[in-house]
């Protein structure tokens, strides 16, 4: 049985959706689910929960603040993306799934995909409340990352962009918006891929016809500063499962084989390969193609990472600092030229 709730944040007033575990009168562990980078619960989530409840789990699933039909914070603006606020949202579900009579305190699982998949094990290393932790395709790097999504014309958008956007909001101007996706190659949009752009339109089509397609131009800001890798070893000892896609583009599923590596402990990985649709003809794609560079592992032929002279990618590397390729080799080869 599905019921419709709603619980504070620190003042937004978060909405969504708890699963009664099937097969049970007794308190159930309970699963705290919410989605990821600017979209809704009502986007696929409620299938992955009446699995988990059929299972015998009870399940929270909950818009983040300021999408769907949750609030932002008084005086903060709607559709805008804080990685830190949403960590913190994710405790206070938990909580909220806790003083329910239908769950077990002590038994909260937290799952999470793409950007909750960094999240989830955010969460799971700062909060021992969570007894296990699943991601799905999860994100692992905003500077590896960003390189490859934050573009106009194909050149990666620099610091001077966001830094005039946070002088004019703290003059009092509306937050900049962008759109989350979009086909123009002259504009900056938040997820430029192929894939993104085929997700969404399917997704407001067929389950949210409501979703706006615009986030705030912070929200990439706010990206590029996240590391969640960086907390992988510090979700020890809570059992994790890491679900990767071998040929994700978007969060990088190489990038998230080898931050798996560091989260000691109880874990597993499932690898799945992406089914993707043929390729659209170069000359007809709206899509630009993407300069990559040459740089790669001299074992696994792995890109690289590399940065420009203000911190920011360089434009077609990909990686991750401090990290080796998949193969675990830490000696790169240089690329020749630019």
């Amino acid at each position: 049985m599905r019921h419709d709730i709603e619980f504070d944040a620190e003042g937004a007033l978060l909405r969504g959706w708890f699963y009664e575990a099937e097969g049970t009168t007794e308190p159930a562990p309970c699963v705290v689910m919410a989605h990821g980078w600017s979209s809704t619960r009502r986007m696929y989530l409620d299938r992955f929960a009446e699995v988990f409840a059929a299972a015998g789990l009870a399940v929270l699933v909950y818009d983040n603040r300021g999408w769907g039909d949750s609030e932002p914070a008084p005086g903060q603006p709607r559709h805008e993306i804080d990685p830190w606020v949403q960590v913190g949202d994710y405790r206070h579900a938990i909580t909220c799934a806790q003083n329910r009579s239908e769950v077990d305190p002590e038994r909260i699982g937290v799952w999470g995909t793409s950007f909750s998949g960094a999240h989830a094990y955010v969460v799971a290393a700062m909060d021992r409340r969570v007894k296990a932790v699943v991601t799905q395709a999860p994100f692992i790097s905003g500077r590896a990352t960003y390189a490859n999504l934050a573009r106009v014309d194909n050149q990666v958008v620099g610091p001077d962009v966001f830094t005039a956007d946070r002088r004019a909001r703290a003059r009092g101007a509306a937050a900049a918006i962008i759109p989350v996706i979009g086909t123009g190659p002259g504009r900056l949009v938040g997820l430029p891929t192929r894939d993104s752009h085929a997700w969404f339109s399917r997704a407001r089509e067929e389950l949210d016809p409501g979703w706006p397609n615009e986030v705030t131009l912070r929200s990439l800001d706010n990206y590029y500063c996240y590391e969640p890798a960086k907390y992988l070893p510090e979700v020890t000892p809570t059992p994790l499962l890491m679900i990767v896609g071998s040929e994700d583009g978007l969060t990088g599923g190489n990038l998230a084989a080898v931050a798996y590596t560091s989260a000691a402990g109880r874990r597993t990985s499932s690898s799945c390969p992406v089914v993707t649709s043929t390729p659209t003809p170069a000359r007809a794609s709206p899509w630009p193609r993407r300069r990559r560079a040459t740089g790669s592992c001299g074992t696994c032929r792995s890109r690289s990472p590399r940065r420009r002279a203000d911190g920011f990618p360089a434009a077609g590397w990909s990686g991750m600092d401090g990290l080796p390729a998949p193969c675990g080799n830490r000696r790169w080869v240089r690329p020749t030229g630019g």
